[in-house]
């Protein structure tokens, strides 16, 4: 293949992106999930566990529910094949929001591990099915430069959220801001499962 400047390649990954609204916005949407849900999570939940459920043990059970609710998710893609994989992969993700909210309420260790490990199948479902998706209608070509900006999207903000969640809840308290993030989870996932283009992307069964 004919070699490109760097820019040039951006610039053919990001017209392949624009291209395709599906593909944009569930990379814009899991921008705002990364900084407003898992962000918060991840640095609230080890405080929420050390002064209400018992600390590193309960922490660490629940994080190892989430892992092993990714595998079984992955697993699960493996032979559950959606017709409309991304509008079933969002509504699959309304399994994410019930975490945070009991994180607020300071639930039993057990009802958060549950609820992570729901929120790790939908996860795990997820990623696996968008992988083939983007297989399936990106041309072959532009599948890097399209994972790049997916890659480059996607974290765009994560880091901003880790360094905001602890000012932030130290204003509004730790309670409230997990409740924001539960709200934007379940909104957020709304708005996406309303979008025409989620709707109707239907699976490529050639090889």
């Amino acid at each position: 293949d004919e070699r490109k400047s760097f820019f040039a390649d951006l610039v053919a990954g990001w017209r392949e992106l624009v291209a395709r609204t599906w593909l944009w916005v569930v990379i814009l949407w899991a921008t705002t999930i990364l900084f407003a849900v898992v962000a918060p999570f991840q640095t609230l939940g080890p405080i929420v566990a050390k002064e209400s459920l018992g600390g590193a043990p309960a922490w660490g059970m629940i994080a190892a529910a989430f892992g092993l609710g990714m595998v079984a998710g992955g697993i699960t893609a493996l032979r559950f094949k959606p017709s409309r994989p991304m509008l079933v992969c969002s509504i699959a993700f309304f399994l994410a929001v019930p975490g945070p909210a009991l994180l607020a309420l300071r639930a039993p260790t057990l009802a958060i591990a549950a609820a992570q490990a729901a929120a790790g199948v939908a996860i795990g479902f997820f990623i696996a099915v968008w992988q083939t998706t983007l297989q399936q209608h990106v041309p072959k070509e532009s599948i890097s430069r399209v994972s790049a900006w997916d890659w480059l999207g996607s974290f765009a903000l994560v880091a901003l959220g880790f360094v905001l969640a602890g000012p932030v809840s130290d204003q509004i308290g730790i309670s409230t801001t997990l409740w924001i993030s539960t709200a934007w989870c379940a909104l957020s996932t709304a708005i996406v499962v309303a979008v025409p283009s989620i709707r109707k992307l239907r699976r490529l069964d050639e090889p």
